[in-house]
């Protein structure tokens, strides 16, 4: 073969390389389209496959046909996707993938041609089978390759993260989520050493409150001694929180395992600091001696207690009390109320104390009214000043339950899906159709006033083939009772007794909510914790609140380009050459 023939062989790739620049490495301009041109003419050149026409009898050119066909596809799908990905449709990013594709096995395979002919050239004896078994690496090769791409992309997008090594949280919750939203810009340090392995067990998580907002820092105590003594900070292995002037510390450890002990807990953990640092002390009364649930857990027989709900409160910075005949109810409700909470009463309250709700109320309290089905709570007089009411009849659904006993009284497991954009609710509406709230027995919580200086909002609704028990058989009847979507839960505003005052309150048609068989599940924290924080105004301080979820590890091109290219194509382009290496040495050493 001829050095202009061998020369020319060579410049399938380069063309193909040139016009991959061209493409992707630089943006509309006189560069691209010379890059385009130069490109154009090597492949001219090369005969792929004008030339190959010309060199039927040669294996090596018939060869080179499908390699030619296959850059002329790339270059077709390569230029249908976008190159701001953030405006590619799913289809756009299968062509570009499928462009890709074609450019490796076009580049790759005409590579290996080359280097499979070159020991056949000077005897002008082509061996086609040798060929096509380079042909066939060649394609097993970059099809493993964009499968593990197409992996990738695909958990990607799906967000998802499975942590095998340790059983924990790897990103804040939802709740913890809008404690750092209604905060603002929180400082967390992390005092750890270079490379330490506690770091790395809790890095993912204090990844997640970065891109939530809050300004994450990692330091050494001993490089910056004059922070970590103004923070508290004795030692390595320790976070600190500050917020406004206020910090609080956290001691994780600087051992694996130290770090593995602390992790079960740890978004409660952070986030009771960062409500420390963020909020001001505030007590929220439990109304008692009515029946109401306490903050026990459950005995013998009994109804669930508000033990958990107490904790997660906790967590707010938030005290629970208790308040009734005997702590003065029904002579007024303490100025050091923050909320008012009646939480599953099953006797009436006095009407001396309902009287104290209502002037609470109208002084610009907040109350947070829990009721359910059957119970005498006597509340009627504190609802019609709020402007609702609730239904006597349990809400049931015979199609859409959580079955439990396998009996009729599963009807009354309900749960809800569909909350909406008032920020009492706002995480679990962005997770509307993903976050349920179960609602075990309920009734329905219905709007009863045309005062238009009142506001009413839905925050969750039941599904659609919902209907009120009216005949209290469990059974639905027609034409006594209408399958329709009801109301699990209003929030309520409207003024006060003085200009300035605004009253802020939340019925439930249903006690369980807050009880602790519900509490083990983070939906139910999220939707307490946030009823809690719009009773507490929160929403006025802060913004809207953010939506849960995982939290993506991002890799960006920007960032980590190098890293990015040699893990993707350096790794099995390396490896490939070092098969071709060793493949052609041992040959040189059978001909020699």
């Amino acid at each position: 073969m001829s050095m202009a023939a061998r020369f020319s062989s060579w410049l399938l790739p380069l063309s193909i390389l040139l016009f991959a620049m061209a493409e992707r490495s630089f943006g509309p301009g006189p560069v691209q389209t010379t890059l385009r041109v130069c490109a154009a003419a090597l492949f001219v050149v090369a005969g792929v496959p004008v030339g190959a026409a010309l060199r039927a009898l040669s294996s090596r050119a018939a060869l080179l046909v499908p390699w030619g066909s296959a850059l002329l596809g790339a270059g077709a799908v390569w230029l249908a996707a976008p190159a701001d990905g953030a405006d590619r449709t799913t289809t756009q990013v299968g062509l570009l993938l499928a462009g890709i594709a074609l450019l490796a096995v076009a580049f790759l395979g005409s590579l290996v041609l080359e280097v499979a002919a070159a020991p056949m050239r000077q005897s002008d004896a082509y061996n086609g089978g040798r060929l096509w078994r380079a042909l066939a690496v060649v394609v097993t090769l970059v099809a493993a390759l964009f499968g593990v791409a197409g992996l990738n992309y695909a958990a990607k997008e799906d967000d998802a993260r499975r942590d095998f090594s340790f059983s924990s949280p790897s990103s804040p919750s939802g709740a913890t989520l809008s404690v750092l939203d209604a905060a603002g810009a929180v400082e967390v340090f992390l005092f750890f050493d270079k490379g330490s392995e506690a770091l790395v067990e809790i890095g993912d998580y204090f990844e997640g409150l970065k891109q939530a907002g809050a300004q994450v820092e990692i330091l050494d105590a001993a490089l910056d001694p004059v922070l970590a003594k103004d923070l508290k900070v004795r030692k390595n292995g320790t976070v600190a929180f500050r917020y406004e002037g206020r910090s609080e510390t956290w001691f994780v450890g600087e051992k694996r395992a130290d770090a593995q002990r602390k992790l079960k807990n740890i978004d409660k953990d952070v986030r009771t600091r960062l409500s420390k640092v963020s909020r001001d002390k505030t007590v929220l009364y439990l109304t008692t001696g009515h029946g109401e649930r306490d903050t026990s857990k459950a005995r013998n027989g009994s109804r669930d207690g508000l033990s958990l709900m107490r904790d997660v409160l906790k967590s707010l910075n938030v005290t629970t009390k208790p308040l009734g005949v005997a702590q003065g109810l029904a002579q007024g409700v303490p100025d050091d109320a923050n909320i008012v909470a009646v939480v599953g009463p099953t006797s009436p309250l006095l009407e001396a104390e309902v009287e104290a709700l209502i002037a609470y109320a109208k002084r610009g309290g907040g109350l947070y009214v829990l009721v359910d089905p059957g119970a005498d709570h006597g509340l009627d007089k504190l609802l019609a000043h709020l402007g609702v009411s609730l239904s006597d009849a349990e809400l049931l659904n015979d199609r859409e339950f959580i079955p439990e006993t396998r009996t009729l009284a599963d009807f009354g497991n309900l749960y809800s899906v569909s909350f909406t954009k008032h920020d009492a609710v706002a995480t679990l509406n962005a997770q509307r159709g993903k976050a349920g709230v179960v609602f075990r027995r309920s009734r329905a919580v219905r709007k009863e006033t045309d005062d238009k200086s009142i506001t009413q909002s839905v925050l969750a609704r039941s599904r659609k083939d919902t209907f009120l028990d009216e005949n209290h058989n469990r059974k639905f009847d027609t034409p006594a009772e209408k399958r329709e979507v009801y109301d699990f839960a209003l929030a309520v505003e409207r003024p006060g007794a003085d200009e300035g005052q605004t009253t802020r309150a939340i019925v439930v048609g249903d006690s369980d909510v807050l009880g602790d068989g519900g509490m083990r599940n983070e939906t139910h924290q999220v939707f307490v914790l946030e009823n809690v924080l719009w009773l507490m105004r929160d929403d006025l301080a802060g913004g809207a609140l953010p939506s849960t979820g995982d939290v993506p590890i991002t890799h960006t091109r920007d960032e980590d380009t190098l890293w990015f290219y040699l893990t993707t194509f350096g790794a099995p382009l390396l490896t490939l050459g070092l098969g071709l290496l060793f493949v052609r040495t041992r040959r040189r050493r059978r001909t020699s």
